[in-house]
């Protein structure tokens, strides 16, 4: 009797490992279908901002804000578009910035920025990005130029009226393909998307080790065509503390 009750417990121990085991901030590999099927409840967890609730009075107003925040820089940026987002009460304003890459800026109905951490301006990555429903803001960290530089994601929270930087997620051999290889932001959402229970959703590219080992920065390898799929569980990191936060 004792020597099956031990043979049942060491079967399932290995069970009960995985269930305890925390997975919060891990990248982990999921199935193209699960990751579509997740993507049709986008709109369930994801802000997705309505462009047709700006009218040309609102435009004027974020676009006078636009320029107040950058001041004498204000001739260096370019308002692009914005949109309203249902619920929250907020509207979204994507700008160029003054070397091209294109920023985003969440703005309250008082028309105050809603400031984020790392940044003097308040703005938050765009190119790849996902804004939760719950406040929680995820974006690439990367510019424009750097071509396709190994996965950096930052997370923000919203809360007492600014965006807190809490925790990041990098893989040095993962990607996402250049956005110019998309025809716009409706595309580009499809790679990173909220889920239930603050899970993070990414479609992203392996990235390949050149045969010229002069090719050293990453940003400039190749990546693989086939796309990877992965869940992750967004969590405050209590040991994070960011590099340029104000």
């Amino acid at each position: 009797m004792k020597l099956k009750s031990l043979f049942l417990l060491l079967l399932l121990f290995p069970l009960l490992s995985a269930s305890c085991h925390d997975y919060s901030n891990q990248l982990i590999p999921i199935s193209r279908e699960e990751y579509e099927a997740a993507f049709k409840q986008c709109s369930t967890y994801n802000f997705i901002p309505d462009t047709m609730a700006v009218d040309s009075a609102v435009r004027y107003r974020l676009q006078r804000l636009l320029a107040a925040t950058y001041g004498k820089d204000s001739d260096w940026v370019r308002y692009v578009w914005a949109g309203r987002n249902d619920g929250g009460c907020q509207y979204e304003m994507v700008f160029a910035g003054p070397t091209g890459e294109l920023h985003n800026m969440v703005v309250d109905s008082a028309f105050h920025v809603v400031r984020a951490d790392s940044s003097s301006r308040g703005s938050l990555p765009l190119e790849y990005h996902a804004y939760s429903r719950k406040g929680l803001y995820a974006g690439e960290w990367w510019c424009e130029e750097a071509g396709n530089p190994p996965l950096d994601i930052r997370f923000w929270k919203a809360e007492d009226g600014r965006f807190r930087c809490f925790a990041e997620l990098r893989d040095s051999t993962l990607c996402f393909p250049h956005a110019w290889n998309f025809d716009g932001i409706d595309d580009i959402r499809q790679l990173m998307f909220w889920g239930d229970d603050n899970t993070l959703y990414l479609k992203c590219h392996r990235l390949i080790a050149p045969k010229d080992k002069k090719i050293t920065y990453k940003g400039w390898w190749k990546h693989s065509k086939e796309p990877l799929y992965y869940k992750v569980r967004v969590k405050e990191q209590n040991d994070f503390k960011e590099w340029n936060k104000r």
